[in-house]
């Protein structure tokens, strides 16, 4: 996930590109590499997908949310960790959305259609599969 941020923020990768080339480093970085990384990058918390990065000697355990299809119309969210699965990755890019975004949820299409997010800047139509598998964070009026 260090990998992640580091070819985002500073390669200019995409999102959706960094999960595999993340990979490959991965298994040829040493410890002292990946401590060195950390240090470089400001020890970030969460990976451009939103998962949690590890610190040494701890277990990581995802923060439990809801995915985007167990909010009613009405609902303010935030979007908070997507699966780092190439397929989702690329259709969340070409739809414009996005980690840390937030909408309201002004529609929800019957028979599993899709999710209507929006937001000053944008309306944008999610489909059914992906939404179940976005996490969302629930915002409160006065957050």
């Amino acid at each position: 996930r260090l990998w992640e941020v580091f070819l985002v923020e500073h390669l200019n990768f995409s999102w959706n590109e960094v999960h595999d080339d993340a990979e490959v480093l991965e298994h040829v970085t040493s410890k002292k590499l990946a401590d060195h990384l950390e240090v470089f990058l400001n020890h970030p918390n969460y990976c451009p997908h939103g998962g949690m990065i590890p610190k040494e000697n701890h277990f990581v355990q995802e923060k439990k949310r809801q995915t985007l299809i167990e909010y009613p119309v009405g609902a303010k969210i935030r979007i908070a960790r997507v699966i780092d699965e190439r397929e989702l990755l690329d259709y969340l890019v070409a739809i414009d959305l996005n980690i840390g975004e937030s909408f309201e949820i002004t529609d929800i299409a019957a028979y599993e259609g899709p999710i209507t997010l929006t937001n000053s800047e944008k309306n944008i139509l999610v489909s059914y599969k992906a939404a179940s598998t976005i996490f969302v964070d629930s915002i409160k009026e006065n957050s």
